[in-house]
């Protein structure tokens, strides 16, 4: 049988982890931080040019004629306002919605470019995440 020895630190018991991890589980907190990671990844695979699922975007004509001229922007990226223009919404307690305010956004993203959504890996990420929270949360850091 083992034997171990565990120093107990005053006011640093079970209730104040307990507490640590709550603060780190906050459902407002933590949703808000796997947002804001949902939505940097979805930027990444917008710049790279890809849908959620990593499947890469059909270049756009404009992007191309773009690359011709030497002006630069690939496809969906011409001056940068739909790019700028995701966001998180804080819609629920439960839940939030990464989207735009564009007008032109949903015909491009129902069209052949497809640029918001929960991706290959968006879970994994989040998942990592809210594990990562619990850990800091338990061991207080």
């Amino acid at each position: 049988m083992a034997t171990f020895e565990v120093s107990v630190v005053p006011g640093d018991g079970i209730s104040s982890v307990v507490h640590r991890v709550a603060d780190q589980l906050d459902p407002s907190a933590a949703l808000d931080e796997a947002g804001a990671l949902v939505l940097a990844r979805n930027r990444e695979r917008f710049l790279a040019e890809q849908e959620p699922s990593g499947r890469p975007w059909v270049p756009s004509r404009a992007s191309l004629v773009r690359a011709r001229t030497g002006r630069g922007g690939g496809t969906l990226y011409d001056t940068g306002r739909l790019f700028h223009s995701q966001q998180v919404t804080g819609s629920g307690p439960q839940f939030r919605d990464i989207g735009t305010d564009v007008p032109y956004a949903g015909k491009l993203h129902r069209g052949r470019w497809p640029f918001l959504g929960f991706g290959s890996g968006d879970a994994d990420a989040v998942e990592a995440l809210l594990l990562k929270r619990i850990e800091e949360g338990t061991l207080g850091r």
